[in-house]
């Protein structure tokens, strides 16, 4: 599904993106990406939240950049 920009749907997603930082997560999911297994991480996180696989693999980029930094 893609968004435009100003979409109230593309709004939602971004605020409840920031509103959970890497400390509301489960830390299997921050190893499980430690790790390098994306994959898995956004499989455990889409089991655990009841999440579409895009937003699903948004939160798991964000942590990446998190850790990153």
């Amino acid at each position: 599904m893609f968004w435009k920009p100003g979409s109230r749907e593309a709004a939602s997603a971004s605020r409840t993106g920031s509103r959970e930082g890497i400390g509301a997560l489960q830390p299997s999911i921050v190893e499980l990406v430690r790790a390098g297994r994306t994959m898995d991480a956004i499989k455990l996180l889409r089991g655990m939240r009841k999440m579409s696989l895009p937003e699903a693999k948004r939160r798991v980029d964000g942590i990446k950049r998190k850790l990153k930094a």
